[in-house]
């Protein structure tokens, strides 16, 4: 299983590099992902929203008018959720929306989410990153040129070491392109990306990850 190095700064060399099979090889497991997938979107979720019901709203609780000789129906205190400032029945309330998933089903959807990604020829190693100007402009044009990625279409993930993290100096404006170390990526982002691209520091830690 061996993948094009490609060089982000000088010419191309002809060198390829190895990756796991143990990461990069693995049979497909839909049921698992979509179960991966489900729990980080749930995960998502604030659950914060809230309203309130008649019981909860502030005020004086005199009856509006007295019961008979109005001519109109009986009521209590203006609070009901039929009148305008009373409180809302059947409302959303808190709630926790998260869901747990045991680790080995984590990392098992994560190495079956790369497996599908090199199967579909999306996983790419990319080496001179750290070697650029902490510039936009430069990186912006390497991502086009060399990487071959539409950053008005594509979205690219950029998967690096944590010693490289001054890349964030140079990426962070560029749309569509994210960067993660491997101890921060997740399923659902690996099958988001359209292309994933590995640093030698990157992939060297992903392996140290996932195999101890």
């Amino acid at each position: 299983m061996k993948v094009d190095i490609i060089l982000a700064k000088g010419t191309k060399k002809e060198a390829k590099v190895d990756l796991p099979k143990e990461i990069f090889g693995q049979e497909m497991n839909e049921s698992l992902l979509r179960q991966a997938v489900r729990v980080y979107l749930f995960n998502q979720r604030q659950g914060n929203v809230k309203v309130k019901t008649r019981s909860e709203v502030s005020g004086s609780r005199i009856k509006i008018w007295r019961q008979k000789g109005t001519g109109r129906a009986r009521h209590g205190d203006r609070y009901s959720n039929i009148f305008v400032g009373g409180g809302v029945s059947h409302g959303p309330t808190q709630r926790d929306w998260s869901r747990e998933m045991p680790k080995k089903m984590k990392r098992k959807a994560l190495i079956c989410a790369l497996s599908a990604q090199f199967a579909a020829k999306r996983v790419f190693v990319v080496e001179g990153l750290d070697k650029l100007d902490s510039k936009t402009k430069e990186y912006a044009s390497v991502i086009t040129k060399k990487l071959g990625v539409d950053l008005g279409k594509d979205k690219a993930l950029f998967i690096i070491g944590k010693s490289e993290q001054n890349l964030q100096l140079g990426m962070r404006n560029l749309s569509n392109v994210e960067l993660r170390t491997p101890n921060l990526i997740n399923t659902y982002e690996v099958l988001y990306y359209d292309k994933l691209f590995f640093t030698s520091d990157g992939l060297a830690e992903l392996n140290n990850l996932i195999t101890k």
